[in-house]
């Protein structure tokens, strides 16, 4: 079964079992952790969590999800993610994110083996954050705090307005 297929049925599950206390995405849950690739969603309001978040995603919006405890090897292109709260999550562990915009986020307790390319963070905090071998590469930084952050590496990053180990940047 196709991604976009899966989607639709998730919309039309959604309609249908909207004001009842059936779980609508049970069923996407169990799907999603089949499919290698989902490609032009948006994923509002919707529950991911379970064990573990693998795959690739290619212009997906992500908004006040519920997460899994681990998101693992898993590429995102072109992505979205807003209001999302991550220390609900453990690990992100083998992410490779490139051009991917977060905002209003709060990151997991732990970021291990990570890139993060050309991504764009605004209003970010990484505050209980333990940073593993994790590199941003040509990202911009607005009104985030990053200030335990000082065992990743940043290459070619714009920073405005972020707190960055211990120091303000302007």
């Amino acid at each position: 079964m196709s991604a976009n297929k899966i989607l639709l049925d998730i919309q039309e599950m959604r309609e249908r079992y909207t004001g009842l206390e059936a779980n609508p995405f049970m069923v996407f849950r169990k799907q999603l952790q089949q499919q290698e690739e989902i490609h032009n969603a948006s994923l509002i309001m919707t529950d991911l969590s379970g064990d573990v978040l693998i795959g690739s995603f290619h212009h997906v919006a992500f908004a006040q999800n519920k997460l899994p405890n681990t998101i693992k090897n898993v590429e995102m292109n072109e992505c979205e993610w807003r209001l999302v709260d991550f220390l609900s999550c453990k690990t992100f562990e083998n992410v490779n994110s490139i051009k991917t915009n977060y905002y209003d986020v709060r990151f997991p307790k732990t970021l291990k083996n990570c890139t993060f390319t050309n991504c764009e963070f605004s209003r970010m905090f990484a505050i209980e954050t333990l940073f593993e071998n994790v590199i941003f590469t040509n990202c911009i930084f607005r009104n985030c705090n990053l200030s335990f952050a000082k065992n990743a590496k940043f290459e070619n990053c714009t920073f405005d307005h972020v707190e960055q180990f211990g120091m303000e940047s302007n």
